[in-house]
Parts: structure tokens; C-alpha cells; sequence
């Protein structure tokens, strides 16, 4: 519990919101400050240390046991708050009180948000415009991610315009962007260029092809479904979305980021959907070593799930869900994936960003899950082909890795089940598969960062297992692919014999989030010896070693590739030859 503690405690409260804001979340550092010296971080105070309680500002107090929300708390905010907010309706059972991580719906009294999507009677349901769009079925919506689009036409192609017209088929390049707190902005316009979402570059409106005047909703894609900043976490396996799911992803992902698992958050609602950090106070046994409820009983419940799981876990089952684009590079603009391929099967499509509402531009491989990586490479190689043959049109070229196009966020996402997901698995992820892939991806690939692909990003699934979303499309290159499934597979089966962990160190953890590469090499060398001492190695070499030679020449893929031949054309997954020499695969 807690590993990075001292990493913790060796930041000053500038430290902390610096850190906070590079994974693009607001911090007070002067509320942290006042938090941190105070004596009893549990009394019953009705707003934030230092706040105006004039402010009206809502306050919430976060209780995380091993990046699962325990409970939430609100504290209330002046006369103007008074009464009518309880825990409940974060919890999603419209009762007005209690715990987060509750599943009921449709119940009376509070709002009804509801982890399910609940319409809470008596109070205010989960379908409002300003959360998931108009009638509440929308992915984003006049709050999220502006109001309604940019533009209502017909044309079926269009690029480079700067403002974007609604119905199109095709869409490009624009200007502008969402900006780095995103799905806050109206109107589609954004606070710079840091995200590059361009304003009117993916914007699509819905259209009659693409259903009956509502927006669907993608999978479990990089954008996510409901409107949601992040992707949701903790929550005892259950995703959370909406306001609910945003606070509570919000908490899990500052404590995570300052090197904890465990402990309370303090938030002030800023509107928009956005919070800002106020108070980080990790959890800390009693002298005796116990330590309080609700955490003794979150603690036993993981110890009894971890004594369960058997040396080298025989029953781990992987599969993914890695992304790409189809281009038309005569004209540079993204054609909808939705035209060729479905929402379901082993191939198929996924929403977009800010302003594709209701097209599903983003083109998906979903192979079946296995238990040993070989085989899910058989499978993802299967969907390849059936992406290839469903997709007819031969001038149209794929495009994978972070950020192929500007303002086109893709990610390589993996899943797990068959082990507990617990913090130091997360950070033997982000260390010994992230970093690498890191060293790897094309320089182009960092503006992904950090709406998209922050260390230790998760999201349960309802299989009992977790989805882990950091890393970016590895299908630049089969080789790539296969090095990244063999490696991640390795790391999962022995996540505790890899306890390295130089993502927590300052400098490091800033490079990664700025796209610096050299001091991440320098730490890199202890990894990999690591990785290569452990005992499943020697029957994986064969996939991983190509990656680690890539790593050691200090290549790296290359975005603006055509990836749909080397796909086709690939080598079969036993094998770790490139499919058309290395400059191919990586340059």
C-alpha cells in the first residue's frame, strides 16, 4: 500500500500541482500547502482550508483504498448548497445518502446521475443536454464537448476549411483546438492548440446513414462514451459516468499520479465538469498498525484476492482493442471507419473525437482473448485480414501510434483478467511496458498526452478484469505488436519480481509527459536487465527481443506509414522477423 509514499512526501505543495497539472489536473498548491499542516484531516468542516465559503463552490472529500473509491463525501458549500446533496447520487441510487459504488436506478429523491446512467425520480436524470447531449443519448453534448457540433450540412468530403461542416463523410484538417482541461469548451472552440483537436477538423454531424438523428455510442475506445474527461476508475469494477464518474476519476488519478493508492482526495467543483485538487492526505496505519475503516476491510478483502492467485498466474487471460484510421492521403482527410466496417465483430468501429458526435470515424481490432500471447496474436492478425477485406476501397491507407493525424488521439488499449489489479501492477505496466514503447513512438505521438495515455490509466470491465489505456495503437508495426503483447504478458505474470521504478522520480516523470526521450534512456538499461532475468523470458525472447534491439538503435516508428500491407502481407505470429526488413517496421 502507498509504495511511492516518500515520493509523496519529498514533493513540495508547487511540486504536487505542477505534477498534478502536467497529467491535466487542476491543483491549488495553496490549499494543499494549508492541507497538509493541518492536524486532523477528518473534521467536519463545510468547506475547503482557505476557501471563501461565499464561493459557493461545492468541496468533496474522496476515500481510495488500492485506486478503488471507497466512499465520497461531500462537504458542503455555503447557504446555497444547503441540504438535498448527499453521497447517494454519486453512488448512483438516487437516495440522497451513503456510499459511492451503489447500482441502482430510477430511484426516487437526489439527482439520479447513477453509475448506470440512473433517471433519478423527483430529481434531475442522467440524460440532461448538458451531460450527454440532446435526450440524453449522445456521446458528449453541449457541456462535453460543445454545443451540438460545428455546422449542419450534406457534402460528403471535406479537409482543411477551419470550420467544419456538419453531415460530411470525410473530414481533415482544421485549426485550433479543445485545449488541455477539454470537453469544457462551447461551441467547439478550445483554449489553444495543446490537445491539437482542431476546430472543425473532426467535427461531423449525425446523419440519417449513420442512424436516426441520435448519437451512439462507441465500445471502450480511446473517446470515451458519455462524455467523460477521463476514463473512469476505481469503483469496485463498476465504470462510473458522468459528473460522478469525472470526480471519481479525478481523485484516483491525483493520487496516483503523486505515487499513492491509498487515501483521501479533497476537491472543489469548478463547473464545466471540472475539479480541482484542494488536499491529498494518504492513508497511514495507527501505531498498532491498523489501520481505520473503511480501509482495514478493503485491505483484508485485496489480501484475500492476492493469497488466491497462483505463482506465475496460469489463469491469466489477455485481449485488446488497439486502434487506426483510414485516410485518404491524396486529399489528407480521415474517411469514417463506420462505412466499411460495423460496431461489433473482430473488426470493427469506434466513436471519435470532440465533434465527430454520432459518426464512428475510428477504425478498431478486437480478436478474441487468449491465454497465452501467441495465440491472441493469431487472432489479431485474424482481424487484421478481416479489416482488410470489409474495408474494399485499396486507395485508402491506416495510420496507428499516438497521434497519426493531428487531433486524432489512437490507443493501443490491453486487457486483463485473471489477476487482481492492484497499484503495483499498474506501475509495472507503466515502467516496464509504457517507458519502452515511449523510446519507441514517434515524436508526433507526445500531443496525445495528457487528455489521452497518462501513466496507470485503467478502467474496469465488466468481465471482472481491467483495461489498461495508456499506451498508444502498437500497430505501426506486427513487430511492434508483438513485442508489446509478449512483454506485457511477461510483466503481468510477475509484476512483483519487477519493483523498479523510475516514473516516480521528478525529472523522469516529467519527460515522459513532455515527449523527452534521452533521460528515459539513461534509466531504461536496469529495466530491461530485470525483465530479461525473469524466469518466462526465455520463451518470449523471440517476440520481445526484436522491440529491445529497436530500443538500443534508438529507432522509432513512424506515424505517416501506410500500415495496411504490412498487415496483410505480416509474418505469422511465431514468428520475430520483420515483415519487410526494419526500416520498414520502424522508420
Amino acid at each position: 500500500m502507498n509504495e511511492g509514499l516518500n515520493v509523496f512526501r519529498q514533493l513540495a505543495p508547487e511540486q504536487i500541482e505542477r505534477r498534478l497539472r502536467r497529467c491535466g489536473i487542476e491543483a491549488d498548491s495553496i490549499s494543499i500547502g494549508r492541507g497538509s499542516r493541518r492536524q486532523d484531516t477528518r473534521d467536519t468542516q463545510n468547506h475547503s482550508d482557505g476557501q471563501d465559503p461565499a464561493s459557493y463552490r461545492q468541496h468533496y472529500r474522496v476515500l481510495i483504498f488500492n485506486l478503488a473509491v471507497l466512499d465520497c463525501q461531500p462537504l458542503g458549500a455555503g447557504a446555497a448548497m444547503g441540504g438535498g446533496l448527499g453521497a447517494g447520487w454519486l453512488a448512483g441510487d438516487g437516495s440522497g445518502g451513503g456510499r459511492v459504488g451503489g447500482q441502482g436506478e430510477n430511484e426516487s429523491g437526489g439527482v439520479g446521475v447513477g453509475g448506470q446512467g440512473g433517471n433519478g425520480r423527483g430529481g434531475e436524470g442522467a440524460g440532461r443536454q448538458e451531460e450527454y447531449g440532446s435526450g440524453g443519448v449522445g456521446v458528449g453534448g453541449q457541456e462535453e464537448y460543445g454545443n451540438s457540433g460545428v455546422g449542419f450540412g450534406v457534402q460528403e468530403e471535406y479537409g482543411r476549411s477551419g470550420e467544419g461542416v456538419g453531415g460530411q463523410e470525410e473530414y481533415g484538417r482544421g485549426r485550433g483546438g479543445v485545449g488541455r482541461q477539454g470537453g469544457n469548451e462551447r461551441e467547439g472552440e478550445g483554449a489553444g492548440e495543446q490537445e491539437g483537436y482542431e476546430r472543425g477538423g473532426p467535427g461531423v454531424e449525425e446523419r440519417e446513414e449513420y442512424g436516426n438523428g441520435r448519437a451512439g455510442v462507441g465500445r471502450q475506445g480511446e473517446y470515451r462514451s458519455g462524455g467523460d474527461e477521463f476514463g473512469s476508475l476505481g469503483g469496485g469494477g463498476r465504470e462510473q459516468r458522468g459528473v460522478a464518474g469525472v470526480l471519481r476519476t479525478t481523485a484516483v488519478r491525483a493520487l496516483y499520479s503523486l505515487g499513492l493508492d491509498s487515501g483521501e482526495v479533497e476537491l472543489r467543483a469548478m463547473g464545466g465538469r471540472r475539479y480541482m485538487v484542494t488536499g491529498i492526505t494518504p492513508v497511514l496505519p495507527d501505531p498498532a498498525g491498523a489501520l481505520p475503516e473503511p480501509y482495514r476491510s478493503a485491505s483484508a478483502a485485496l489480501a484475500r484476492m492476492l493469497d488466491g492467485e497462483q505463482p506465475g498466474r496460469p489463469g491469466l487471460l489477455m485481449g485488446m482493442d488497439p486502434e487506426f484510421l483510414l485516410l485518404r492521403e491524396s486529399s489528407g482527410r480521415v474517411v469514417p471507419a463506420s462505412r466499411y466496417l460495423p460496431m461489433d465483430g473482430v473488426a470493427g468501429c469506434d466513436a471519435g473525437p470532440p465533434g465527430t458526435r454520432g459518426v464512428f470515424p475510428v477504425a478498431e481490432l478486437r480478436p478474441a482473448p487468449r491465454g497465452e500471447p501467441r495465440a491472441l496474436l493469431a487472432q489479431l492478425m485474424s482481424a487484421a485480414r478481416e479489416a482488410d477485406r470489409l474495408i474494399a476501397d485499396r486507395s485508402l491507407c491506416w495510420r496507428a501510434g499516438g497521434m497519426p493525424l493531428r487531433g486524432w488521439a489512437l490507443g493501443g488499449h490491453l486487457h486483463f483478467s485473471g489477476v487482481t489489479l492492484c497499484a503495483p501492477l499498474l506501475r509495472a505496466l507503466d515502467n516496464y511496458l509504457a517507458l519502452p514503447l515511449f523510446l519507441l513512438e514517434d515524436i508526433r505521438a507526445a500531443a496525445r498526452r495528457p487528455r489521452y495515455g497518462v501513466l496507470g490509466d485503467f478502467r474496469p470491465q465488466p468481465h471482472g478484469g481491467f483495461e489498461y489505456r495508456t499506451l498508444p495503437s502498437f500497430l505501426v508495426s506486427p513487430v511492434i505488436a508483438k513485442g508489446a503483447v509478449c512483454l506485457a504478458h511477461l510483466i503481468v505474470s510477475h509484476y512483483e519480481d519487477l519493483p523498479l521504478r523510475p516514473l516516480d522520480r521528478e525529472d523522469l516523470h516529467a519527460a515522459f509527459y513532455s515527449g523527452g526521450k534521452s533521460p528515459l534512456r539513461t534509466a531504461w538499461p536496469p529495466l530491461e536487465a530485470q525483465l530479461r532475468a525473469l524466469g518466462g523470458y526465455a520463451a518470449a525472447a523471440r517476440w520481445i527481443d526484436p522491440l529491445l534491439r529497436a530500443i538500443a538503435e534508438q529507432q522509432s516508428w513512424d506515424e505517416s506509414r501506410d500500415i495496411r500491407g504490412s498487415w496483410v502481407r505480416s509474418a505469422p505470429p511465431d514468428s520475430g522477423a520483420l515483415p519487410s526488413g526494419r526500416a520498414d517496421a520502424y522508420q
